[in-house]
């Protein structure tokens, strides 16, 4: 509203300067005729503008009124600009002249772009094309009468009395059908631009008219009082046009279509009746005025007529025949309607929707028997009775909203909602008419608790519930683009120790429950801010957001850790797993996913360092990374460039002194980095899958090298976890002896205790056929913390292998010493040979005899040699052997 109080001071101050301007700046008649058509140019430029933007921005129907609107402008804008070409050459412009075309053909399209825009806002048909054509012939005719006393006494030739006669005559007409669009017709929300359009218009008409009137006096000379309607015209135009694009913006759906009222059909009914006694009225006056009725201009009356009484006739033609085919459709025996509601009440009860019709009032006027029985426990729900008095909880809420948007709007709606009474959803399609609005519903509780279950799914673990990798990695992103002065994010990667074991030995239904309980567990640990998720397999992660200092971390950490390791009961089984963790605390700009990956990489480290601990991420783990992950692509190329090589170290067999075997040792001569040890290769390799091949090469070179070397000197061979795992070890165990003639009690096998902590009857298995093939089978590493004597008692091995840590500490630590005894009686009371590793001195090879050791092994009687150089070595243990045989006796070089 103030903005267009505004707009009217705005155009008021124009108005004024066109006016009072000429006199403050004190122009001459030529001033005065150039002020003017600056005026009148600006102002037709300004409205031509608005009115084609308007129409380009419109939809397909409004978009010809506006542009007839504004070719209007333009053609009163080129008249304008042809008078003043005449007025730079200080000519006179004749009347009729060329401006003149502009002016004429300017209201015709106005006249046109009116038409237009009543039809295109309010479905405007012949009936009422029928109404413009007669208010224009009865205005026409009319200003014809009351004009002719100034028509006679004019001076002027007929045809510039014609042309000046025309000019208000067709702006009044085309006034006159926009004033009765604007009482009948125009929508609200377009009122206010209607009235714009028509008081241009009214205005163009007045100034017309006593142009009009002064050319048919003598001649029309500027600074006319009537000289700024002109200006006022195209303003209100231009704000028409502007106000139009104003509504454009602000439109979500085009007008519904109207029916139209009673009073509307009552002033249609009237307008013929108006038209012929306005036409009646200035008969009367001409009459009265002794109007001439010789003169050559009454000649133009007979047109007029005869336009009028043709207009009359299409008219009454076109109102009989609707009359006629409305009194056809009435005509249908009510035994046709009677059987077409019938059928239409057997589809809507055969239906499966529910289905409820009500009026305007919100009265309930019909319903089907589904509604009935979907709302049966509202005994309430009655034909004939309010809607919103029945569902009085509902007032303000969705279902009252929706229905009352489609009536007001005439446009369908559809949504879902809940009903508080019955606390069920529903899917509602409504289906809106003038006088009803038809409801179509179902019940979807079903659906949307299985679409909910669903969504769920998506972002939750199925087993523990807990939010998943998506999830986690949403949330992540979330909280990093939130963290921004809030404190730091962290992620903790946690990875479960010994997980495999519980599900290989006690099945998974049992692993399964004890993820259950250990994700209950870690719920417990952590703040209500925090977020845990179970990324797949045994792997967890937890996004730390606020927190307030690296020891809270380092707290929360272990505090994770120990009620993971805490024992507990599964199935009538007490089960005890570990876990490590990585924890990964967030910097300015890092991403989500390079932010968990530190974690992973701190997890990593956390296991290489033990498992059962925490590690923070160091710069330096993601180095040792890279050249992990670096030696992990060498270690795929070096069998092909032939980098891998045995070395052999003799077992002595302290009864006979003499060598008994070799055991084969695996070296990797690395082209950039040299020797590079098995602890650190053999894991890669098991990593990679790339032990499997590299356990075959080995087999294969170990019981080469034995079938050329002295006879009954046996070759030992390791076998790591990954191999013994492989249900094709015994099948490439008796390929090596049958490609190189080995004998199979010439070859030994060592396997070491952790091998045998899983799949019991499995390994026992694989251990029988190997048993089968008639190699040797020997358990290395023995006493190391992992021994199952249960694997002693089912399984004959052919030897035992004490650990090196013991042996180091002989003579002299009591408990290693004690260590060594209880094995060496072991294998003497189960048939099992004793064999020592890491025999270096004299002192600890007269321990392990005196404690009665079968076989030792170790430095003091050689290193790993290759194999060109095994009968050397034989040689020379053969001629040491005096000096080593003997207790007490020194070895000498």
């Amino acid at each position: 509203m103030l903005l267009h109080l505004a707009v009217v001071v705005l155009i008021g101050l124009a108005l004024a300067l066109f006016h009072t301007g000429p006199g403050i700046l004190g122009l001459d008649e030529t001033g005065l005729h150039w002020w003017n058509n600056l005026a009148w140019v600006g102002s037709s430029t300004l409205a031509m503008a608005a009115c084609l933007r308007t129409g380009f921005r419109q939809g397909h129907q409004s978009r010809g009124a506006w542009l007839s609107f504004g070719l209007a402008c333009g053609c009163w804008l080129a008249g304008g600009l042809v008078w003043a070409a005449y007025d730079l050459q200080g000519i006179q412009p004749p009347f009729p002249g060329p401006p003149d075309a502009g002016y004429l053909l300017s209201c015709l399209l106005f006249l046109d772009g009116m038409f237009r825009y009543g039809k295109a806002r309010s479905a405007i048909g012949r009936v009422q094309a029928c109404n413009l054509a007669l208010a224009v012939c009865a205005v026409v005719t009319t200003a014809f009468v009351w004009l002719f006393p100034d028509i006679v006494a004019s001076k002027s030739s007929l045809a510039a009395i014609l042309v000046a006669f025309l000019y208000p005559a067709l702006w009044f007409g085309t006034a006159a059908f926009g004033l009765i669009y604007l009482v009948l017709y125009a929508p609200r929300r377009k009122l206010f631009a209607t009235i714009l359009l028509l008081a241009g218009i009214l205005a163009q008409g007045v100034a017309n008219l006593s142009y009009a009137l002064a050319l048919m006096g003598a001649a029309y000379s500027v600074g006319s009082a009537f000289d700024g309607l002109w200006v006022l015209c195209f303003l209100f135009v231009g704000w028409s046009a502007v106000e139009e694009m104003r509504q454009i913006k602000g439109d979500i759906a085009p007008p519904a279509a109207r029916m139209p009222s009673e009073r509307q059909r009552l002033i249609e009914a009237l307008i013929p009746a108006a038209a012929v006694a306005l036409i009646l009225l200035s008969g009367i006056w001409g009459i009265m005025a002794g109007v001439l009725v010789s003169h050559p201009v009454f000649l133009l009356a007979v047109p007029l007529a005869l336009t009028f009484a043709g207009t009359v006739g299409i008219r009454e033609h076109q109102i009989l025949s609707v009359e006629r085919k409305l009194r056809a459709t009435a005509e249908l025996s009510s035994r046709e309607l009677e059987e077409s509601r019938r059928q239409l009440l057997s589809v809507l009860d055969s239906t499966t929707d529910c289905v409820l019709v009500i009026d305007r009032s919100w009265r309930v006027t019909y319903m089907n028997q589904h509604t009935r029985d979907a709302l049966s426990e509202r005994t309430d729900l009655l034909v004939g009775l309010n809607l919103r008095d029945i569902f009085a909880e509902e007032a303000g809420g969705v279902f009252d909203r929706q229905y009352q948007a489609a009536m007001d709007s005439q446009v369908p709606v559809e949504f879902e909602a809940s009903l508080q009474s019955t606390g069920r959803w529903y899917e509602v399609h409504a289906y809106p008419r003038p006088d009803s609005l038809t409801i179509f519903f179902r019940d979807i509780t079903e659906r949307r608790k299985a679409r909910e279950q669903i969504e769920h799914m998506a972002h939750h673990d199925a087993l523990t519930g807990l939010a998943n990798r998506r999830v986690f990695r949403e949330r992540l992103r979330e909280a990093l683009g939130t963290a921004e002065g809030r404190g730091q994010v962290a992620v903790m990667h946690m990875d479960l120790d010994h997980f495999k074991e519980v599900n290989d030995t006690l099945g998974h239904p049992t692993g399964d429950a004890l993820l259950v309980h250990l994700a209950q567990q870690l719920r417990d640990c952590i703040r209500p801010s925090d977020m845990i998720a179970r990324l797949g397999g045994d792997e967890f992660a937890v996004i730390c957001a606020g927190w307030r200092s690296r020891g809270d971390l380092a707290a929360l950490a272990r505090r994770l850790i120990e009620s993971v390791s805490t024992p507990c009961m599964i199935s009538d089984q007490l089960i005890r797993v570990g876990a490590s963790m990585g924890v990964a605390v967030s910097e300015t700009g890092i991403e989500a996913d390079a932010l968990f990956r530190r974690a992973d990489i701190a997890l990593y480290a956390a296991k290489a360092a033990g498992r059962g601990r925490h590690r923070f991420f160091e710069p330096a783990m993601e180095e040792q990374l890279r050249v992990q992950q670096t030696l992990k692509a060498d270690l795929g190329r070096a069998m092909q460039n032939s980098e891998f090589e045995l070395a052999f170290q003799p077992i002595i067999d302290l009864g006979s002194n003499q060598v008994r075997s070799f055991e084969a040792l695996l070296r990797w001569r690395h082209p950039g980095q040299g020797c590079i040890s098995p602890e650190t290769f053999i894991a890669l390799a098991e990593e990679t899958g790339l032990i499997i091949p590299l356990g075959e090469w080995v087999l294969h070179r170990a019981c080469a090298a034995a079938a050329i070397w002295r006879k009954g000197i046996r070759v030992a061979v390791n076998l790591s976890s990954g191999q013994f795992q492989s249900s094709d070890l015994p099948e490439a165990v008796a390929d090596a002896l049958a490609k190189t003639g080995l004998a199979p009690d010439m070859l030994e096998l060592e396997i070491t205790e952790s091998v045998l902590l899983q799949h019991s009857e499995t390994n026992l298995q694989t251990l029988k056929r190997l048993r089968e093939l008639g190699v040797r089978i020997a358990l290395d590493d023995f006493g190391t913390g992992y021994s199952s004597l249960s694997y002693l008692q089912r399984f004959p091995f052919n030897r035992i292998k004490v650990d090196r840590s013991f042996v180091m500490e002989l003579p002299g630590h009591e408990e290693s010493e004690v260590i060594v005894r209880a094995i060496t009686d072991l294998g003497r009371s189960l048939g099992m040979a004793v064999t020592a590793e890491g025999v270096e001195t004299r002192q600890q090879l007269d321990a392990l005899r005196a404690r009665g050791c079968d076989e030792a092994q170790g430095y003091f009687f050689s290193k790993p040699i290759a194999v060109e150089e095994i009968d050397g070595c034989l040689t020379r243990l053969e001629a040491a052997r005096v000096w080593w045989s003997e207790p007490g006796s020194r070895r000498t070089k």
